[in-house]
Order: structure tokens, then sequence, then C-alpha cells
């Protein structure tokens, strides 16, 4: 099973997911942990968030596919959870894209490889963005209107794909958040 926790950026998916890896519940039920890409772009002085460019996307893509067949073709039937994937990279082309900061040509790449793919993620959480504040760790944009921007092409992309692609809205405290998690991936 692959679950996303995807949406968009300074909701809470980095600390949910990394403190599902130290949680006792989640540690024992031997799940695998994948980290976000972005950062790992930035690492590599590569441009992100409103400063993104096609080198970024499709960077992101890049990863964002290996770190999913690394789990597709396996035999091990793990649970795989990722801080975001293949949809928070169209998410964010298409954003760039509609501010002309991509070229059409990356854009329709980068969607119509996440069309063929969206059917290899189980499951896509969603963090409420409205309990987390805006803050500056020199990584994520502080930019409200960018972020609001965002939250709107991830609710567009998942109403559309509702029929296909399962996701669940998650809000609260982060540990309302953990409990709402242990109830939806361990089933306690």
């Amino acid at each position: 099973m692959r679950i996303s926790i995807s949406g968009t950026h300074s909701a809470g998916k980095t600390t949910l997911l990394n403190k599902m890896k130290t949680d006792k519940d989640f540690k024992e039920s031997g799940l695998t942990f994948i980290d976000g890409v972005t950062r790992q772009v930035k690492a590599m002085g590569i441009p992100i968030n409103e400063a993104g460019a096609d080198a970024t996307q499709l960077m992101c893509l890049s990863m964002d596919l290996k770190n999913l067949y690394q789990h597709v073709f396996s035999n091990d039937n793990k649970v795989v959870i990722s801080d975001r994937c293949m949809l928070d990279t169209y998410i964010y082309t298409k954003y760039l894209f509609n501010h002309e900061k991509v070229s059409q040509s990356t854009f329709e790449a980068i969607g119509l490889i996440w069309k063929n793919h969206i059917h290899y993620y189980d499951l896509i959480l969603m963090p409420s963005h409205f309990e987390v504040p805006l803050s500056d760790d020199g990584e994520r944009s502080v930019n409200r209107s960018f972020r609001d921007e965002i939250y709107r092409l991830f609710l567009e992309e998942v109403n559309l794909h509702s029929t296909t692609l399962q996701t669940l809205m998650i809000g609260g405290t982060v540990k309302e958040r953990m409990i709402e998690l242990k109830s939806i991936i361990l089933n306690k």
C-alpha cells in the first residue's frame, strides 16, 4: 500500500512523517517512510517554491518516480508512507506554469506522467494548513497567496480524480492528527 502525505507547504506534512517515524506504534508496524524530495532538490542548489523552474520540477518528478518504483515492484507488500508524491510535483508545476515559470512541454509531460501513475497511490492524506502558521524556516515560502493558490489547485485536482484517488483531509493539532493517522493506517 502506498500512502502519501500531500498538500500545500507549511501544513505539517514533514512534522507528521517525522512524528510517525519515532512513534512506538508506527515503528513497530514495519512501515517504510520516504522523506520529501523538495528539500533534497534545494540542497542540490536548484531553486524551489515560487522560484522553481523546469529543472526544479523535472528533478522532483525524477525523484518521485524513483521513490515510487522502488516500492511498486518489490514483493515485500509493505505499507509505504511518503512526505509528498507525484501529485505534489504536478500541482507545483501547474502553479509555475500558470505563472509562466515552467514551459508548456514540462507542464504537459509531468501532467501526463502523473495521470499515468495515479493508480499506484492507494491513499492521499492532506493535512489542513489552516491550523499551521506560515513560518520562515529558510526552505518554505512564507507567501500566503502562494500557499492559498497551491491549496486551491490541490482541491481542484483531488476533486477531478475523486472516483480514482482516495483522499482524506486531516486536521487538528499534531496529537489529534497522530490519533487520526493511527486509526486510518494502523486501525487503532
